[in-house]
């Protein structure tokens, strides 16, 4: 009997990640055969969002289906109990504590990828638990700021802030009227100060996470997460002992005041590692750090934002880093000889971001420009050393899907006496307004070749975003998704403009500097793109 091909599983699988639930619900009444394959993807993926749906009141017939589960706020325990065989799990905001940890793992021991992020009582020694995870791929233990838009999923499930402060008032009265008599009690590690959570720590919880999960953790991201006061391996740092060989590919330790040490010692064991996190380290030991250990490494992408670097050392580490495709490293002191490093040594670079660098000169942006064809991210906003101009040199890298361009000014005008009468005034203005025409159009006109684009930032404080200036050649991006435009607000975009905005066919996102768009002009294009959504910029630097 031969089978059709849209019967084999395998095929309506590969086709059930691109449904949404309703479409995924419509197959499923097809026949018996779909059902069973697009009723589990139904099931595969939860959130908060999901369990607001009355169909999902069939969650104890069905829990065997979950695979993956995200939740922001309070988590239900019978939900959990339903949801025995997760793979993917992701908490943000959860009230948990050891022994609610310790049930989590017990209940779900086949877990290969779990987020923990600001959960409530939230600490390193929950690494000793989380190691008995046998089967974890992907540990992501978090204390990154949430969002409004994050939390606002959360629905009934939501913590409310003024709720969960007077919560912990009213639990702290309660604690200090409790221990107040107690003697025992003011050597308790809550009567600590902060900062030195990590330094009275006894054991060494990532060490000891790293060993027992060497073979099976390929990425660990400890973001925000202070390790401030760890040694790591300290207890294996006898010559005769050494610490294992660890499959980790991807490594994240922003923003966590971890020791340059330690870091040295973690990548001696990581030959695997291909991407690494390091910004928002600013401790003054990063000042000398041996980059040349990178060599150990088969990094694609590496993370340098918000440091001080030793640009020396890091220039001569990249030229063994042939392999290297992305370099984050905005908001640090990199300089034109890592730029210029860059450039002649990777031929596969993809992602470049120098945004809010101050020590890169526009002569070496201009090599960069000249040189790199691969290019498809590229952000160099508000660099002080780089203007406008770059617009005017020749762009070899034709095939940007991202530019964020923007805080470029215009080059001063230097050396220009003062009129004497109001002739060689006026013709002042003249000439200064041709300077301010030829500036803006090189920039679009340049802009304007780089049909891949599905992301543009660009503009500054002296841009006019008008037609006559050139504005109309980015009718040539028919790919863009987002565009951000900053520009003088003394010339607000017309309605020509903002018709040219609205025939973008895939544009669903657009901001702008205050004072760009009027209301009147915001209402226009609500009117012609109903769909796109409007965002002014409150804050302009």
């Amino acid at each position: 009997m031969s089978i059709s091909a849209l019967e084999l599983p395998e095929l309506l699988e590969a086709i059930a990640t691109y449904l949404d639930s309703p479409d995924l619900i419509s197959a499923a009444c097809v026949c018996k055969i779909w059902s069973s394959v697009f009723i589990a993807r139904v099931w595969h993926t939860l959130n908060n969002s999901h369990l607001l749906n009355p169909m999902f009141k069939l969650l104890p017939l069905n829990g065997h289906l979950v695979r993956s589960l995200t939740i922001v706020g309070n988590v239900d325990g019978a939900l959990m109990e339903h949801c025995r065989l997760l793979d993917v799990l992701d908490l943000t905001l959860a009230p948990l504590d050891l022994h609610a940890l310790e049930n989590l793992v017990q209940k779900f021991p086949r877990l290969r990828r779990l987020t923990l992020n600001g959960c409530y009582g939230q600490e390193l020694a929950w690494l000793q638990i989380l190691q008995k995870l046998k089967h974890l791929e992907c540990l992501r233990f978090l204390d990154d700021q949430v969002t409004d838009d994050l939390v606002e999923v959360g629905g009934e499930n939501d913590v409310s802030e003024s709720d969960e402060e007077e919560e912990e008032e009213e639990e702290e009265e309660e604690h200090s009227q409790e221990h107040d008599d107690d003697p025992e009690y003011l050597f308790d590690h809550d009567s600590f100060g902060e900062n030195d959570d990590q330094d009275r720590l006894p054991f060494d919880y990532l060490g000891d996470l790293l060993v027992a999960r060497a073979r099976t953790l390929t990425e660990l991201s400890l973001r925000g997460c202070s390790l401030r006061g760890f040694d790591l391996w300290e207890d294996l740092s006898s010559p005769s002992i050494t610490p294992p060989i660890l499959a980790l590919r991807r490594l994240s330790l922003a923003e966590t005041s971890v020791k340059s040490s330690d870091v040295v010692v973690l990548l001696k064991q990581c030959p695997e590692l291909k991407e690494l996190d390091l910004s928002g380290n600013f401790e003054p030991s990063w000042d000398s750090f041996p980059w040349s250990i990178l060599h150990a490494t088969q990094l694609t992408r590496l993370n340098l934002s918000q440091m001080c670097i030793d640009n020396k050392q890091l220039a001569q580490a990249l030229l063994d880093c042939k392999g290297l495709a992305s370099l984050i490293a905005s908001q640090s002191n990199i300089q034109d000889t890592v730029l210029d490093t860059v450039v002649e040594s990777l031929d596969g670079l993809v992602e470049l971001d120098v945004s809010w660098c101050p020590e890169i000169s526009e002569a070496a942006v201009a090599r960069m420009l000249q040189r790199a064809a691969t290019l498809k991210s590229l952000k160099l906003s508000w660099c002080a050393g780089v203007q406008s101009t770059i617009f005017r040199v020749p762009w070899a890298c034709t095939r940007l899907e991202i530019l964020e361009a923007q805080g470029l000014d215009r080059p001063p005008k230097e050396g220009r006496i003062g009129p004497n009468n109001v002739h060689d005034r006026v013709k002042q203005d003249e000439g200064e307004e041709e300077d301010e025409l030829e500036c803006d159009r090189a920039m679009f006109v340049q802009l304007s070749s780089l049909t891949e684009l599905h992301r543009l930032v660009v503009g500054s404080s002296t841009t006019i975003i008008s037609v006559s200036h050139g504005f109309g050649l980015m009718r040539w991006l028919s790919k863009l998704q987002e565009l951000v435009l900053v520009g003088d607000d003394a010339h607000p975009m017309r309605l020509e403009e903002l018709r040219l905005v609205a025939q973008f066919p895939h544009l669903s996102s657009f901001e702008f500097s205050l004072g760009l768009v009027d209301s009147a002009g915001q209402t226009a294009l609500a009117g012609m793109k109903p769909s796109l959504k409007q965002q002014e910029q409150e804050i302009y630097f």
